[in-house]
């Protein structure tokens, strides 16, 4: 298996399993069911995002396929931090039968490098409250909670 930053080429297959990990969410939580537009937004932005220098998207490939892949850009902070920038995680997805084999960890190893390259020190991501696995995932990636999303509906 390999790691490479995304082509172009590869925006299509990253979309489609992007529709898995989207699948993922929805089960957790239904405020995050997607409509039947999901394939067709996630590959015009993916695409997009694969030729910004403000985004990263590595993938992990076997035998030519795509496993799994991360997505990262570098966003500007609020002006009242120190920092102007900062680096967010915005997905991660690995195939069922390729996890526990560390390939999480060394997608974010690539990207926290890209990151350090670009003078980003801080990374932020997002994981539902209920999303044990990935909570436990990020943790052992040295990620702590320091804050609570809240939502309602009205």
């Amino acid at each position: 298996m390999e790691i490479e930053k995304a082509k172009f080429e590869d925006t299509l297959e990253i979309s489609e399993l992007a529709q898995v990990l989207f699948r993922l969410h929805s089960d957790l939580d239904s405020y995050y069911a997607h409509n039947d537009k999901s394939l067709d937004v996630t590959v015009k932005a993916y695409g997009r995002w694969i030729r910004s220098n403000k985004f990263r998207v590595y993938v992990v490939k076997e035998n030519g396929s795509i496993v799994g892949f991360i997505i990262g850009k570098i966003e500007k902070d609020e002006p009242i931090y120190l920092r102007e920038e900062k680096g967010i995680v915005i997905a991660l997805f690995v195939k069922d039968t390729y996890r526990e084999r560390g390939l999480a960890k060394e997608l974010f190893t690539y990207l926290s490098a890209w990151f350090k390259t670009k003078g980003i020190s801080d990374i932020e991501l997002y994981v539902h409250a209920n999303n044990v696995a990935a909570m436990g995932a990020w943790t052992k990636l040295g990620f702590i909670i320091d804050s609570h999303r809240m939502r309602r509906t009205i």
